[in-house]
C-alpha cells in the first residue's frame, strides 16, 4: 500500500513539474515589444521607461512625441542570442520606410526582459555615404628659405622664453 502511494506521488510530482512553467524567453520579448509598439503609437513616454533598459532610458526624450498608430511595425520573427538576450526582426510598412526590416534587441535586465534600444541602435546603424566630394588634406612641402624662417622664429621663442625664466629667477632671488 505504501509503494504505490509512494509511486503515485512520484508520479504527480513528475507529471506536474514537466508541464510547461509560463511563457519562454522568446514569447516574453514578444510581449515587450508588443507593449512598446503601444506605447509609441499614443505617445506615452511613461508607460515606455518600465519597457526599457537602465541604459536606454536616457534616450527617451529623443523618440517621436507621437507615432503612427495607423501603421505600428510588424513583427516577424524572433531568436535567442543568449539566456539573457533575444533579437526579434520587425517591418516597417510606412511607405517612406519602404518596408525596411530591422531588428530589436531584448535584454533581460533585473529579472524582466527590457527593450535595449541603444543595443537595437547599433545593430540597425548603417555606414550612410554623405552628398558631395570627400575631401583630402595633402601636406605641400616647405621651400628651404620658408623652413628657415621657421626655425628662426622657434629658436627666437625658445630664448625669449629663457630669458623670462632667468629674470624670475633672479627676482625671486632679490626676495629672499
Amino acid at each position: 500500500m505504501r509503494a504505490k502511494t509512494l509511486l503515485l506521488l512520484l508520479s504527480l510530482c513528475l507529471w506536474t513539474s514537466c508541464g510547461k512553467q509560463g511563457p519562454g524567453p522568446k514569447e516574453q520579448a514578444i510581449g515587450k515589444l508588443q507593449a512598446f509598439k503601444v506605447c509609441v503609437a499614443n505617445g506615452d513616454r511613461a508607460g515606455m521607461v518600465p519597457l526599457l533598459s537602465l541604459q536606454s532610458r536616457n534616450v527617451v526624450e529623443a523618440l517621436p512625441r507621437k507615432g503612427r498608430a495607423d501603421q505600428p511595425f510588424e513583427i516577424l520573427d524572433s531568436w535567442s542570442r543568449s539566456p539573457s538576450e533575444v533579437q526579434v526582426k520587425v517591418r516597417d510598412p510606412d511607405a517612406k520606410a519602404q518596408n525596411r526590416v530591422g531588428t530589436y534587441v531584448v535584454v533581460k535586465e533585473g529579472g524582466m526582459w527590457r527593450i535595449d534600444l541603444v543595443a537595437t541602435a547599433g545593430l540597425n546603424s548603417q555606414e550612410v555615404k554623405l552628398p558631395g566630394p570627400s575631401h583630402r588634406l595633402v601636406p605641400k612641402p616647405m621651400s628651404g628659405a620658408k623652413l628657415r624662417e621657421q626655425v628662426r622664429q622657434a629658436r627666437r621663442l625658445i630664448e625669449a622664453s629663457a630669458d623670462r625664466e632667468a629674470a624670475a629667477r633672479a627676482t625671486e632671488g632679490q626676495r629672499r
